[in-house]
């Protein structure tokens, strides 16, 4: 709606087995609100992988908390890397340095978002940065960032199908050019598009930025570039015909003190969240 508001993310909650059903979660999330209310904020956010149905009974009915709102699903596409290096017709991709430009650019971008960021300087700094311009304007932009230093995912389970097609690919990856997809118990190696922004009607951009970082991440020997959209977000329908793989997760929004009106005015736009949904 225009207005900043304070925002804490609820990153991951989890309680070893052997101590759970004793109070412990309830004694962190009673902490987590006092928090929250010592530093005079309101909102609260976390993700919830769909199907896990957990936490919506957890977090529900607590004495002097509200409930957490269901705000919609969220969409994770991980973009297998590729070999190939595409081209556009008319433009071009410039790696940028971070500069007022490009900060005035995304930020405009994310005011059409609910819980869309504040970008500073020092929120893209360590992510490298692109663009593509008309008549020196920039028109589209993207931020790629490498978390693989305070955030990984490992995959620790997978069916029989998904194994035999994991190593189909891996024998087939160097002649199809693609990345090797990861191995059981073995960080899964990805990179993450930060900020996706456009100022045109042409998808077709937004399809030619997947693309190119689909080959950075391949140069670097990662597997996938990742992004988390909403069910909402109209970039959804720029990447028919990429390979990918999608994922879904619940976002669940919490506010303190109970601002109904706030609560509403985030799930009537499209919420935003960054790779921390991963």
């Amino acid at each position: 709606g225009g207005e900043i508001h304070p925002l804490q993310y609820v990153g991951d909650l989890k309680v070893a087995e052997a101590y759970r059903n004793k109070g412990i979660g309830l004694n962190l999330c009673d902490n987590i609100a006092d928090y929250v209310i010592s530093v005079n904020s309101d909102l609260t956010f976390l993700n919830v992988s769909k199907g896990n149905n957990k936490p919506f009974s957890f977090f529900k009915d607590r004495p002097n908390i509200p409930d957490f709102d269901n705000i919609g699903i969220f969409k994770i596409h991980q973009f297998i890397g590729i070999k190939q290096k595409f081209s556009h017709p008319q433009y071009e991709i410039k790696s940028t340095p971070v500069n007022d430009e490009l900060i005035r650019f995304l930020n405009s971008h994310q005011r059409k978002y609910e819980l869309g960021h504040v970008i500073t300087k020092e929120k893209i700094d360590d992510t490298e940065t692109f663009v593509i311009k008309h008549e020196e304007n920039i028109i589209a932009a993207m931020c790629l960032s490498d978390t693989m230093n305070m955030k990984q995912n490992v995959a620790t389970r997978i069916n029989w199908k998904m194994k035999y097609l994991v190593k189909f690919i891996n024998v087939i990856s160097s002649i199809a050019g693609i990345s090797k997809m990861p191995l059981l118990n073995e960080p899964v190696r990805m990179m993450y598009i930060k900020y996706l922004a456009l100022n045109t009607s042409d998808k077709n951009l937004v399809k030619f930025l997947v693309n190119h970082a689909r080959n950075i991440v391949y140069e670097k020997k990662y597997s996938f570039i990742s992004i988390g959209l909403h069910e909402k977000d109209p970039l959804n329908a720029c990447f028919t015909g990429l390979l990918k793989i999608t994922f879904k997760s619940v976002g669940m929004l919490l506010t303190i003190k109970n601002n109904r009106s706030l609560i509403e005015k985030v799930k009537s736009g499209v919420p935003f969240e960054d790779y921390s949904l991963v």
